[in-house]
């Protein structure tokens, strides 16, 4: 009877203990970051332009790391292909709305990957900002999707 006490007590004694030792070995002035994520083409007909944004979002971001962040925060970024295509768009759209620490998304430069994506964002109520497809605009309405495509007129 003692033993099964002294078991019981043990468990949550030696899980405070390992938590208490495993906080002390993150440094104390690491920086805190947080993520934003890039949805674009890596394959397929419009890979190219998919790389060109790839490379000018990291350097934004590299250039804002290195001047402190954003508010002190670190950004990392989150990319994923879309192919150009709505069945991808909408799969990497969901990787990015069910990532907790994602705080928005830019990307989708094609009117289908826009579609897709926007048709998941919105209810998952993940700011984006779409590149494409500016005829979403009557669809959307006041949203956490933000159109900069050029309009039709």
């Amino acid at each position: 009877m003692l033993l099964q006490r002294l078991s019981a007590i043990r468990w949550p004694l030696l899980v405070i203990v390992l938590v208490t030792l495993l906080s002390s070995c993150v440094p104390a002035s690491a920086p805190a970051t947080f993520k934003i994520g890039l949805v674009a083409p890596f394959s397929g007909r419009d890979a190219v332009l998919g790389y060109n944004m790839l490379a000018a979002a990291k350097l934004a971001l590299k250039e804002w790391n290195e001047r402190g962040g954003v508010g002190g925060y670190y950004i990392e970024l989150v990319a994923q292909d879309d192919h150009s295509e709505r069945e991808a768009a909408a799969v990497q759209a969901w990787k990015m709305a069910m990532d907790p620490q994602l705080l928005g998304v830019v990307g989708h430069p094609s009117s289908e990957s826009a579609r897709a994506g926007a048709s998941v964002y919105l209810p998952a109520h993940l700011p984006a900002i779409v590149l494409s497809d500016t005829r979403l605009g009557a669809v959307l309405g006041e949203s956490y999707v933000f159109l900069l495509g050029p309009y039709e007129e």
